[in-house]
């Protein structure tokens, strides 16, 4: 008569369980090892200093391999954030960290911040700082959003 009642419980154990391997496969395949257009240098503020990460990160998939603006990638656990245009007279900014997924979260650590080409002048920071956690959603458009978690 136990049997009847812990076999269901163990069964919907390891349905979650499964379905959360799962999710952390789907994150790693759409994230990892990629390059992604996003609407900020993660971890920067417009005038390149360290600033608290916006409440939402938008991730696309640049067309026809085009990586031009703001840039982020995935790769091996480590995330580089950056902006990158054609003409070499501007003052460029690169952050770099460490990222991890979490069931269906990425949690986002900045480490450095460094400047080259116009900016090659101004000192490397090491910022050392949790940036947060994120809920990650692949939408319809194929974009990814990444919402901080509160």
């Amino acid at each position: 008569m136990l049997i009847r009642y812990i076999l269901p419980l163990v069964i919907l154990c390891f349905n979650y369980s499964l379905q959360a391997q799962i999710q952390d496969s789907l994150a790693i395949d759409f994230l990892n090892n990629k390059s992604f257009l996003t609407n900020q240098v993660i971890g920067v503020t417009d005038n390149l200093i360290y600033a608290p990460i916006r409440k939402v990160i938008e991730l696309h998939e640049p067309e026809n391999n085009i990586l031009l603006g703001y840039v982020t990638t995935f790769k091996d656990g480590k995330f580089t954030s950056g902006n990158f245009g054609e003409c070499g007279n501007e003052c460029r900014v690169t952050a770099s960290g460490r990222y991890k997924f979490i069931d269906n979260e990425i949690y986002l650590y900045l480490e450095t911040i460094s400047y080259w080409k116009e900016c090659r002048d101004i000192p490397a920071q090491n910022i050392n700082k949790v940036l947060g956690t994120f809920f990650w959603e692949k939408n319809t458009s194929g974009s990814i959003t990444l919402t901080k978690k509160q």
